[in-house]
């Protein structure tokens, strides 16, 4: 299964856990969302979210308030497979303007292709030798 590059990770410290009283240190997964000058933002734009983290000294879940990064979305607590392969690959960089340029590149074709297929699909059948149609 390929991993979704539009997802990172970024770093969340909590000063004070409500089950064990100490620090800690979190890894949450963010979608980065494709910005565009004449964009709008919907709903208001970024806004916080109340995630579920576990503990790491108990094992006893609570939920913690965060807020959107600028330019993503917290998706919630990252996965230790996900972290892991990051830090092996080095986090392989992601440039949603260049995926869109290539999309732009490539509509005009998609959009022909599309065509084509459709108008050979609606074609009225040819009428038979056999078949002659006579008047009504």
């Amino acid at each position: 299964m390929e991993r979704d590059k539009t997802i990172c990770h970024v770093d969340h410290n909590i000063e004070h856990c409500p089950r064990c009283g100490k620090s800690h240190h979190f890894k949450l997964a963010v979608r980065t969302l494709l910005q565009h000058a004449s964009a709008v933002p919907i709903f208001g734009g970024p806004g916080s979210h109340e995630i579920v983290l576990t503990c790491p000294t108990t094992g006893e879940l609570f939920t913690h308030e965060v807020t959107d990064p600028p330019g993503g979305g917290i998706m919630g607590p990252a996965d230790s497979i996900d972290i892991s392969v990051d830090s092996l690959s080095g986090a392989p960089s992601y440039n949603p303007e260049r995926e869109f340029l290539e999309w732009i590149k490539n509509s005009r074709a998609t959009a022909t292709e599309f065509c084509k297929t459709m108008l050979t699909i609606s074609a009225p059948p040819r009428a038979s030798p056999r078949f002659q149609p006579g008047p009504v």
